[in-house]
């Protein structure tokens, strides 16, 4: 449920933290929980959060705009994805892969259907954080809700008119090889065929 997710991502940090983050709606609670780190770490001059916020064509305000929001619809983190997509190209040391992942298999995914495609942004977004996070080990304790595994992914969507079909989706994704799933449960985009952390 949307209750336990948040109560997991804010790790019982406290009764304030589950409340600010309930207040976010519409934001997915997983979405409200990666702009954290998007904006400690990816957010340039001309694409932080704030501005994803307030943008008329991809962001938060186009969001509000376009859709009811009795009917219960959640901004996913997917839309996230798709807001920094420029910054994403712009750096090619860290998310060159990952993007590179994306323009190959983008419109392979996409005709499979809407779903499909925010499943798949859903995991190149996680690896873009999961690769960001990595190297600072300092924050490893906390890295847990951005590595790309099944259960993040499916976590992605809790509350979503989708959500019952995130496991068929992401073994049609392992199985098709547009991302395969490691030993451990991980959709990983990298060069190598081994764990990072084992090389």
């Amino acid at each position: 449920s949307l209750d336990s997710l948040i109560t997991r991502l804010v790790n019982n940090d406290s009764s304030q933290a589950k409340s600010d983050i309930v207040k976010l709606f519409p934001l997915h609670p997983y979405t409200a929980y990666l702009s954290t780190f998007v904006a400690r770490n990816i957010g340039s001059a001309n694409r932080s959060v704030f501005n994803f916020l307030y943008d008329q064509e991809r962001g938060f305000a186009n969001f509000i705009e376009s859709n009811d929001l009795e009917s219960g619809f959640l901004l996913t983190p997917d839309r996230l994805w798709d807001f920094f997509l420029d910054t994403f190209e712009s750096d090619n040391a860290k998310y060159g892969i990952i993007v590179e992942k994306y323009m190959h298999e983008g419109d392979r995914v996409k005709a499979l259907g809407e779903n499909y495609t925010k499943v798949f942004k859903g995991i190149l977004l996680l690896n873009a954080m999961n690769n960001i996070l990595s190297k600072d080990l300092s924050n490893s304790s906390s890295n847990h809700n951005i590595v790309p595994s099944t259960n993040n992914i499916k976590d992605l969507f809790i509350g979503e008119s989708f959500e019952d079909s995130v496991d068929d989706i992401l073994s049609y994704i392992d199985l098709n090889e547009i991302v395969t799933k490691d030993p451990l449960g991980n959709f990983l985009i990298e060069l190598s065929a081994l764990p990072s952390n084992e090389i």
